[in-house]
């Protein structure tokens, strides 16, 4: 079982200073695999993903390890 095709999600985020230092990179990389592959990516959403939510995603987990700034309810 699995969504065809599936949804494949890549993308990099980099803080570059004025200068062209780059002061911090992050990347996210995910296909969506088949539920006989991947039961626990299955059982984290309940569900196949679009590729927009499979973004949403990765842009939440990049920004959980940005050093910058503080996190809104912390």
């Amino acid at each position: 079982l699995g969504a065809d095709p599936p949804a494949t999600v890549g993308f990099e985020a980099k803080v570059v200073a004025a200068d062209g230092q780059v002061l911090w990179v992050g990347g996210y990389y995910e296909r969506q695999r088949p539920m006989t592959e991947d039961l626990m990516g299955f059982l984290q959403r309940w569900a196949f993903v679009t590729a927009a939510e499979l973004a949403e995603y990765g842009v939440d987990a990049v920004l959980s390890d940005f050093p910058f700034g503080v996190r809104e309810g912390k």
